[in-house]
């Protein structure tokens, strides 16, 4: 079994990944209660959204061979005035 990895990184970061995201988002809503039979092409724009947005973190869980679970969040107004609750 190969090790797993968490890493945090800005969203500007995830660059490199947008592929590997874009199938595993694919692969997740998928299944059931979804049925999203999505594209990379507007996978790729969607996670556009993060990459450009300075306020995002983007959380991955990855072994050496693939991208197992991923969770992305952006700073709201609210949450930048000071309420306790982050949004993601």
């Amino acid at each position: 079994m190969s090790a797993v990895r968490v890493q945090a990184m800005p969203g500007a970061a995830i660059g490199a990944h947008v592929g590997d995201i874009a199938a595993l988002r694919i692969a997740v809503f998928r299944e059931w209660p979804y049925l999203y039979d999505g594209d990379v092409d507007y996978e790729a724009s969607y996670l556009s959204t993060y990459m450009r947005s300075p306020d995002s973190v983007v959380v991955g869980c990855a072994s050496r061979r693939s991208c197992l679970k991923i969770s992305a969040c952006r700073r709201t107004a609210r949450w930048a005035a000071g309420t306790s609750a982050a949004p993601c």
